[in-house]
């Protein structure tokens, strides 16, 4: 038996609304948005890859764990 509308969560309220929307894309549409999704996952681990290597003369560790910080924060990496 299913949850009634009323009795679901705003989380759950969007995970179905997201869930739809997923449901009634076409073909063409759902491979463009897992592109957009993978490209997006690419970017972060990018950010996060330069980030680890980050070794610049005169930028100490401190200043590379703000920078790291602020990245996680912004939502820039995981």
């Amino acid at each position: 038996m299913r949850k009634r509308n009323c009795r679901m969560t705003d989380y759950e309220k969007e995970c179905h609304e997201k869930a739809v929307k997923l449901r009634k894309m076409t073909d063409i549409q759902l491979c463009e948005y897992l592109e957009e999704v993978a490209n997006a996952k690419r970017g972060v681990n990018l950010v996060q890859e330069y980030l680890e290597s980050l070794i610049i003369p005169g930028v100490g560790k401190t200043t590379v764990d703000k920078l790291k910080e602020f990245a996680r924060t912004g939502g820039y990496i995981d």
